[in-house]
């Protein structure tokens, strides 16, 4: 699709969906992420070097991180419950997430310091 939203192109054939864009701050870059895989809620980090997301590829939700082009893949939580809608500080310095749809936690964008708000 052009920027004025415009000549809207379908490019994959199944009607359940196989992945969302996730545009970047500013837009300026688009990841297409593959959702049928369980893959979601993607959060560009601010210098546009890595997207933060939830997944269940290991049985539970977890949240995750990899570079835009899916090399570096590091699962960050390990709960029994589920974690998810990633989201990065300012200065790419921590990611605030959901546990359980309950409670907000903040930790450090390599998974450490795990801190309920």
């Amino acid at each position: 699709m052009k920027a004025n939203g415009t000549r809207v192109k379908r490019l994959t054939g199944n009607p359940a969906g196989d992945s969302v864009p996730a545009p970047s701050r500013g837009g300026k870059r688009v990841a297409d992420f593959p959702v049928r895989t369980g893959n979601w809620d993607p959060a560009w980090s601010p210098d546009g070097k890595r997207i933060a997301f939830a997944s269940d590829r290991a049985g539970n939700w977890e949240v995750y991180v990899m570079k835009p082009d899916g090399t570096r893949l590091k699962r960050l939580t390990k709960y029994g419950g589920r974690d998810g809608e990633p989201a990065w500080s300012p200065d790419g310095e921590h990611i605030v997430f959901s546990r359980s749809e309950v409670k907000l936690l903040v930790m450090k964008a390599d998974g450490t310091r795990v801190t309920p708000l």
